[in-house]
């Protein structure tokens, strides 16, 4: 997590704020692995888990970790020639979940 803030700092020079803004979700996605999931797989796991069309529904830590258990087993199972480190996107996924979202 410490990697990916200092990474994100880096960007702090870039002159227009969208272009930062861009270049700071792109840093996130990619540094939890998020770039290689698919958007049909991801409505299909948050259907499978009775997530979709409810914004407003709170959920608790461990049902975020069974959601994103689910999401990144499926991104491992799709990118079998580069593999994952899957225990570690989950944390960090989950690590930057809360960051943002928890009061």
């Amino acid at each position: 997590m410490l990697e990916l803030m200092n990474s994100l700092a880096v960007v702090n020079e870039v002159r227009f704020s969208a272009y930062r803004t861009a270049m700071k979700l792109r840093a996130v996605q990619k540094s939890l692995a998020l770039d290689l999931l698919n958007l049909s797989t991801a409505i299909d796991t948050f259907d499978s888990h009775g997530l979709r069309a409810q914004n407003d529904k709170l959920i608790e830590v461990a049902d975020m970790v069974t959601v994103l258990s689910s999401l990144y087993d499926k991104i491992a199972a799709d990118k079998v020639t580069s593999p994952i480190n899957v225990a570690l996107c989950l944390d960090l996924a989950l690590n930057w979940l809360l960051n943002v979202y928890d009061r």
